[in-house]
C-alpha cells in the first residue's frame, strides 16, 4: 500500500494542495474523502475515532489548554521561569505530535534543561529538591496555578494510556519512543507542582 500514499503540498501562500484520491482502510480508492473520516498518512483514510485520530485530537485539546493557562498564569504574575517552562512542554507537546504524524523518532533531548535521568531524580526525591515528600496530595487550599499544574499532569497521563491503547499490538509497543516522552511531560508537571508549593511556602 505505501506506493499509493501521496502526501499533500504546500502552494503559494499559505494554503495546501488537497490529494486528488484517498484509499479507504480495505485498499478501495476514492476521489472525495467520507465526512466520517480522516488521512492518517498522507491520502490513507480511517474513521475519525481510530486510536491515533484519538491521539491527535487529546494532544490538540491538551496543547490549547496549556496555551490557555500559560495566559491565566502571566494575569496572575506567575514567576517567570515557570512562563518559560510551560512554553517549552507546549513545544515538546508539539512535537510530539508532529513526530507521531510524520512517523519520526522522538529525538533524545534534555527537558526544562534536565537528562531523563535527571527528571527521574527530581520527581522521584521531591524532599531532596524542594523540601516536601512524594506525591503530596493536592486540594482546594492550594494557589490556582498548583491546582492547574496538577490538572496538566493528570491530563497527560491519560493521553499516555491512550498512546499505549494506539499502539500497542500484544505485548509490543509500537512507539515507546512517544509513551517514554508523554511520560517524562507527565513527570515535569510533576516536578513543576513541587517548584510551585515550595515558592508558595518561602
Amino acid at each position: 500500500m505505501k506506493e499509493n500514499i501521496e502526501f499533500s503540498k504546500p502552494l503559494k501562500g499559505d494554503d495546501w494542495e488537497t490529494s486528488s484520491h484517498y484509499t479507504l482502510p480495505n485498499g478501495t480508492s476514492v476521489d472525495k474523502k467520507p465526512e466520517a473520516m480522516t488521512q492518517l498518512i498522507g491520502n490513507i483514510l480511517v474513521y475519525k475515532d481510530d486510536p491515533r485520530i484519538t491521539l491527535r485530537g487529546k494532544l490538540d485539546t491538551f496543547q490549547s489548554e496549556l496555551i490557555q493557562g500559560i495566559a491565566i498564569f502571566r494575569e496572575l504574575k506567575a514567576d517567570p521561569l515557570l512562563l518559560e517552562q510551560l512554553k517549552e512542554l507546549l513545544e515538546y507537546a508539539r512535537t510530539i505530535l508532529g513526530h507521531e504524524v510524520l512517523q519520526r523518532v522522538m529525538p533524545e533531548q534534555k527537558l526544562l534543561s534536565w537528562t531523563a535521568d535527571e527528571i527521574r531524580e527530581r520527581s522521584h526525591h521531591p524532599h531532596q529538591f524542594y523540601g516536601l515528600k512524594q506525591m503530596v496530595l493536592i486540594n482546594d487550599e492550594f494557589s490556582h496555578i498548583v491546582i492547574a499544574l496538577n490538572v496538566f499532569r493528570a491530563k497527560i497521563r491519560e493521553i499516555e494510556l491512550v498512546a499505549v491503547s494506539a499502539f500497542r499490538e500484544g505485548d509490543e509497543i509500537k512507539r515507546n519512543d512517544l509513551v517514554l516522552a508523554l511520560n517524562r511531560m507527565s513527570s515535569c508537571f510533576h516536578i513543576l507542582m513541587y517548584q510551585e508549593i515550595a515558592r508558595d511556602q518561602k
